[in-house]
Order: structure tokens, then C-alpha cells, then sequence
């Protein structure tokens, strides 16, 4: 059980730093911030799509980080959680995520780093999907 809580702990600050450190961010001021909140899904996304071929290798790794990236960053965060779990309790194990990618996306808004896209609340949500299906595949084995 400590060997969990430690590779939780190093996911954490995983997670910490690729979200809020790696990579050049500039700031924002407030003024241009709310120009970079997007509450409506997939609409980064679906332009990301439709310049792809346009603007050549580029615009594909934005759409490659964004899209798969968020996915694969919140696996682990439910397949930690719920193999720690007795119970099992895959709603509670989702709602915490979703309430997690959410902190972080708040954050993004009110420090002025980064966009804050409900994009990545989606897609995370869909990687503790996928993290809680292997939780359950891995306890079975």
C-alpha cells in the first residue's frame, strides 16, 4: 500500500509540472485571458482538424498534445486511485477526477497560464475512463 501512495505522489508532481511548468507559457494579462476560455467543446479541436494538412507537422502535434496528451495524463490518476480502493467505487474515483481536471483548468484561468479549455475536462474525463478500465483488467489478472 506505501508503494502506491508513493507512485501517487510522483504522479502528482507529474502531473503539476507537465500542466503548469513544462513547456514556454507566457502569460497572460487580463485583459486577452477571457479571449482564451473556451466553454464550448471541441471547438479548438475541430479547427485543429480542419487546418491540419494546411499548416503541415505543427498544427498535428497541437492536436496530437491536446488531444491524446490529456487522455493519457489522467489514466493513471483513477488507475492509482481505484487499485487503492477496497470498495472499488468507480463513480467516486471519477467524480475526483473530474473535480481535479477541473481545479486545474480554474487555475490555468485565474493565474493566467495557459488556455483554459473545457476540451481538457472532457478528455481527461475520458482517460479515467480508460485508467479505471485497466484498474479493473489488471485486478482480475
Amino acid at each position: 500500500m506505501k508503494q502506491f501512495n508513493i507512485y501517487f505522489i510522483i504522479y502528482f508532481i507529474l502531473l503539476i509540472y507537465i500542466v503548469f511548468i513544462y513547456g514556454v507559457r507566457d502569460r497572460m494579462t487580463i485583459e486577452i485571458r477571457d479571449t482564451h476560455l473556451n466553454l464550448v467543446p471541441f471547438v479548438h479541436t475541430e479547427n485543429d482538424m480542419t487546418f491540419l494538412l494546411e499548416k503541415g507537422l505543427r498544427r498535428h502535434m497541437n492536436l496530437f498534445e491536446n488531444t491524446i496528451g490529456n487522455i493519457v495524463l489522467f489514466i493513471p490518476f483513477s488507475f492509482i486511485l481505484l487499485y487503492k480502493q477496497r470498495d472499488r467505487n468507480v463513480r467516486a474515483v471519477i467524480l475526483s477526477g473530474i473535480v481535479a481536471s477541473m481545479t486545474i483548468e480554474c487555475m490555468q484561468y485565474f493565474f493566467l497560464l495557459g488556455v483554459t479549455d473545457i476540451d481538457d475536462v472532457i478528455l481527461n474525463t475520458v482517460g479515467l475512463g480508460l485508467g479505471a478500465c485497466l484498474a479493473f483488467i489488471a485486478c482480475r489478472k
